[in-house]
């Protein structure tokens, strides 16, 4: 994850404090890339804790310039365990919440997940922070929640069920964004931990049944896309979950998005070639939708199908046979021959 900074801050504000101009002073006295010491990292926390709690009462901070200072504090405290304390921590968690700014909250997020990284034992309060801000207003700040929560739970066996509970609840989201976040995230604990494989796998194909008839972009494409996909992923990490992923793609091959068709047609081709067992019922589905796809899916599918079940070679005739055979024969009879007179030129040396 790219700590804090997601994008570019927006354009400055007219109604710029001095107190922001006292906050992000240290972020410009020195090159971005130079670290400040613990001694100036204090000082830069403690004129930022007043910037933020003049933006929270206020609203008229400039955020550029806190933006810039949040994020040298941040990084300090990230890069300095002496800064890690109880204090600081705190006033971070309490920015996930309680600033106006949406930027500034999807800044305070994804700085607490990175923390909960760097120091563990801080990652069971940073869960339940994050899993407070996927109720944010701003959907933003609900996907570098959902990043931050699959980070950790991907981090720690022991947090990946719960974490997998939050995320699951977050895929009734009514943003596109924060669903696909979900998506990605669930495949990602799903593949790596196979007690979290079922209710991602639920959830996936849940999502994926959904089969809009308007246009792309208004109706999450995208999000059925990453579901197809880890559908597929989490089919070939866990044979036990081989059935239900399979299950789960193959009503959509019908999607009405060619893309989502693709994708579908793709995850059920890759546990094909893994898995005997279940090809046979792949290449009867696959060839079920091909009698009434547009032409494109047609030819794709006809090219998995071929990939699956190679023609088989055909019978040689009675003729050929013999030709091999005669071949054949001849190969034996010159490597007997071969052999005899190795055979002899050994015996008359001795």
């Amino acid at each position: 994850m790219k700590f804090p900074f997601r994008k570019k801050p927006k354009a400055a504000t007219a109604e710029a404090k001095p107190v922001a101009d006292a906050a992000a002073q240290g972020a410009e006295a020195k090159p971005a890339d130079e670290t400040p010491g613990p001694a100036q990292s204090g000082q830069v926390i403690r004129e930022l804790l007043n910037s933020l709690a003049q933006e929270k009462a206020e609203g008229v901070a400039e955020i550029k310039l806190l933006r810039a200072a949040f994020f040298k504090a941040s990084r300090a405290v990230l890069e300095d365990e002496a800064l890690a304390n109880e204090e600081n921590v705190k006033a971070l968690e309490e920015y996930t919440k309680a600033v106006k700014n949406p930027d500034l909250r999807a800044d305070a997020v994804s700085a607490l997940g990175s923390l909960a990284l760097r120091y563990p034992a801080y990652g069971d309060r940073a869960i339940q922070v994050l899993a407070g801000a996927l109720n944010d207003t701003v959907a933003d700040v609900r996907c570098y929640a959902v990043f931050g929560l699959n980070d950790l739970g991907q981090a720690s066996k022991e947090r990946a069920a719960t974490v997998t509970d939050m995320l699951v609840a977050a895929a009734a989201s009514p943003h596109n964004d924060v669903r696909e976040a979900v998506m990605t995230g669930l495949t990602a604990l799903a593949v790596k931990y196979e007690n979290c494989a079922g209710k991602a796998v639920q959830t996936l194909a849940g999502a994926l049944a959904a089969n809009p008839t308007e246009n792309r972009s208004a109706q999450g494409y995208m999000v059925r896309n990453k579901a197809a996909e880890g559908l597929g992923e989490i089919g070939l990490a866990h044979a036990s979950k081989l059935d239900d992923a399979i299950k789960g793609l193959t009503p959509a091959l019908a999607d009405k998005d060619i893309f989502v068709q693709y994708r579908v047609i793709d995850a059920l081709h890759a546990i094909g070639l893994k898995n005997e067992p279940a090809k046979d019922g792949i290449i009867a589905s696959l060839e079920k939708t091909k009698e009434g796809a547009i032409y494109v899916v047609k030819e794709k599918i006809s090219g998995v199908i071929s990939s699956l079940r190679p023609p088989a070679k055909p019978e040689k005739t009675p003729e050929e046979a013999e030709a091999e055979r005669v071949k054949a024969e001849e190969r034996r009879q010159a490597a007997e021959s071969a052999a005899a007179k190795q055979a002899e030129a050994t015996r008359q040396k001795l």
